[in-house]
Formats: C-alpha cells, sequence, structure tokens
C-alpha cells in the first residue's frame, strides 16, 4: 500500500489523501500514533478503491489532526471481503498538530461543557434521555448546555418529565439551554396563557436550580438570559415561538446587544439559539444558506459586531460526519458550532460510501482554555470519537 498526503495548514485535516494499494476494494483512514490506531477514534474517512487500485479521499472544512497523532492509518479490505490489512504511514512534520499559543489546555485552567441538541423527549422515550444523563454524569465537565428542542410536543406532560430525569439523573449538575421550535406546542390551544408548565416555566426552573447549584442567574424582561460558569458568561437567546416558528423579537436583539456591549471585547461570551446563522450553517453554499431564523441578518450583525463569541445552535439533525462539518469561522474569529441532534441524523454529501455509524446521534464536548478551544464529537450510542467533529482553534 502507499499513500500520498497533501496537506494545507499545520494541524489541520483539510488536503487530499492519494491511495494506491494492488488487490483490494476499499479503505479506512485512522490517526494513529506510534503505530496504533487513536483508542476510541472512528474512521475519518471511508474510500472504494478502483480497478487500478487508487482511490482519493478529499478533506474539506477546518478539522483538527488530533493532538496525539502521528500517523494514519489505512485499513484496506479485500473484494471478497476476506481478509483486510493494515499498514501506517507518517503525517508530515511540517504539518503535525502541536501547541497553538503558549502552553496545551491544562485540567486545571480547562473549562469543559457537554453541548447536546433536539432530544425530543416524549413520554415514551424517558428511559432513553434518563440513560443518556447518567452517562453524561459520569463524565468530569462544568455543565451541560442543550441548544433547544428539549421536548418534542411543547406541552406540559414532556416537561414535567424532562424534568424528572434532570431530578433523579443530574443531582448537582449544571444544566442550562435555550427554546427550541418543537418546546413550544404546534397548536398553542388550549396551552396559550395555561398556569401549568410549559417551556418559560422550565426555563425559570433552570434559572433557580443554578442558584441553588451557586450560579450566577439573571433573566431579561426579553426573555433573554444570563449566567456565568467561572470566567465565562452564558447568554441564552430565545429564538422559538407557538406554531412551531424560529422567531427572535426585536427587544431580544436589543437586550443581546447591550449585554455583549457591556464589558468590552476581552470578555468571553458563549451564545445558545436554537436556530442556526444563514452565513454559518454547515450547507452554507457560496456565503449562501437556508434561513431558518426570522431577523437572521440582525442577529448575525450584531454577533459579527463583536469578538470573543462562541454560538451554539441546533434545529438542522446535520451529522457532523458530513463533507462539510459542523463548526464554522467567521472574519472576527467568532466560532459557530452546528450541535446536530442525539436523535438518529441524515448524512447528506457526495461520499460515494458512508457507513451507519456516522448517522448516529451525537453529543459534544467542549473545552476551553486560556489560548485555544477543542471542540469534539462522539457518539450517543457508545462514547466512540467521530474524528469529523474535531476541531481545535487558538482564542484571542
Amino acid at each position: 500500500m502507499e499513500l500520498a498526503i497533501s496537506l494545507k495548514r499545520k494541524g489541520y485535516a483539510a488536503g487530499e489523501y492519494r491511495f494506491k494499494g494492488k488487490g483490494c476494494i476499499a479503505a479506512a483512514f485512522f490517526w494513529a500514533k506510534a503505530g496504533k490506531r487513536l483508542e476510541g477514534w472512528e474512521a475519518f474517512g471511508y474510500i472504494p478503491v478502483q480497478a487500478n487500485g487508487k482511490g482519493i479521499l478529499r478533506m474539506t472544512g477546518e478539522r483538527g489532526i488530533p493532538r496525539e497523532a502521528d500517523q494514519i492509518c489505512i485499513r484496506s479490505i479485500r473484494p471478497d471481503f476476506s481478509k483486510t490489512e493494515e499498514k501506517f504511514f507518517p503525517i508530515p512534520e511540517a504539518f503535525r498538530p502541536g501547541r497553538i499559543q503558549g502552553t496545551d489546555i491544562t485540567e486545571k485552567e480547562k473549562i469543559r461543557f457537554l453541548v447536546i441538541s433536539d432530544l425530543h423527549l416524549t413520554l415514551r422515550r424517558t428511559g432513553f434521555i434518563e440513560n443518556l444523563w447518567k452517562r453524561l454524569k459520569s463524565r468530569h465537565f462544568d455543565g451541560i448546555l442543550a441548544a433547544g428542542d428539549w421536548v418534542n410536543d411543547g406541552i406540559p406532560e414532556q416537561f414535567e418529565a424532562l424534568k424528572a430525569g434532570i431530578k433523579g439523573c443530574l443531582e448537582g449538575v449544571f444544566i442550562t439551554g435555550t427554546a427550541g421550535n418543537h418546546d413550544y406546542p404546534e397548536k398553542p390551544i388550549p396551552y396559550a396563557g395555561s398556569e401549568i408548565s410549559g417551556y418559560p416555566m422550565f426555563q425559570d426552573w433552570l434559572g433557580l436550580r443554578a442558584g441553588d447549584l451557586g450560579v450566577e442567574w439573571e433573566t431579561d424582561p426579553s426573555g433573554i438570559y444570563r449566567t456565568r460558569i467561572k470566567n465565562l458568561e452564558i447568554i441564552g437567546v430565545n429564538g422559538a415561538a407557538h406554531w412551531r416558528r424560529l422567531t427572535l423579537g426585536e427587544e431580544q436583539l436589543h437586550a443581546l446587544e447591550r449585554l455583549l456591549e457591556e464589558g468590552g471585547e476581552s470578555r468571553r461570551r458563549l451564545i445558545i439559539c436554537h436556530g442556526p446563522l444563514a452565513a454559518f450553517t454547515p450547507r452554507n453554499r457560496n456565503g449562501k444558506g437556508k434561513i431558518y431564523l426570522d431577523r437572521d441578518r440582525e442577529l448575525c450583525r450584531v454577533l459579527e459586531n463583536h469578538k470573543n463569541i462562541i454560538f451554539l445552535s441546533g434545529h438542522t439533525h446535520f451529522s457532523p460526519n458530513m463533507p462539510e462539518g459542523s463548526v464554522r469561522r467567521s472574519a472576527q474569529g467568532n466560532i459557530y458550532l452546528d450541535a446536530g441532534s442525539i436523535c438518529t441524523m441524515e448524512v447528506k454529501g457526495r461520499e460515494e460510501l458512508i457507513p451507519g455509524s456516522w448517522t448516529e446521534g451525537v453529543y459534544f464536548e467542549l473545552k476551553m482554555g486560556e489560548d485555544e478551544i477543542e471542540i469534539l464529537a462522539r457518539s450517543v450510542a457508545d462514547d466512540r470519537i467521530f474524528p469529523r467533529g474535531y476541531y481545535r482553534f487558538p482564542l484571542d
């Protein structure tokens, strides 16, 4: 087997991987170190091999090469599927990941969140969600952030079941998020104006729970809230309403602008909003993407007038394994993460070989140090790492 590697930037996976191997029909690509595939990491690419023994894997976007990787492992398979073969190739020295600025993230200085989206809880799926809570709690982190669609139908019974699961499985764990379009009833009557639980009351409950955990929480009359963990400010923007609309009120835009102007550009903010921005959605084409949220341009303008912003969204159910990836960076250096869904997702793209595992629901680990941020996608099924959901960027 032979592999010609043509990368574009140090520490980034984008480029071409030209494979040549006789007597095989397909090949899988894995990150490796010292002659062993990285434990717990899925393949980052699969290709068919032509009759002449050649095949090309093309990677785009700003996905990172894992910091520990120094090799690529190729696993090829014979046409009759009787045998596989592995061979290791060095990542060119000039493109291997290294320290971005100063020192790497240490456990002491790290802020770590688990990011989820689009749970779509129903009364029939409470067991699945509660098992997920228990598994997530076993990991070490500062909190869970949810980018909306906590429940499927926005009805009080689903929110009561959601609260019961959080109480029973996430004792002592900080959790917050924002409303999705499924967190409001498609037909609000008879729920509109009711005193029984719905999303607004659920958010109030999250705020009271945060206070019990010693976390500062402030709710604006517009519906936006602000909370803080360590030196990170978290702002929840509620861009959803009855009739399953993704809509953002003018009052929230003004409140967001005011909050962003407080404290200057040095303050790092994490903003959660269910609807993604068209300019930074994974399916953006030549600067144009589908508009999900009304006042999309106004929100984009507000955000891009500032720096040090990490924007989390959901709604699309796009897998991080799609060719386009799930993370975008703007000219300002702001980071936009489409958090996919914990539910099964569709992988759209032109790739010829797509394994079934790439459609699995995901959650993200988001790790921040003083100088860099690391984003990592894991399978909801068994916590395997999807390298197509791995990103590493410097922070100002």
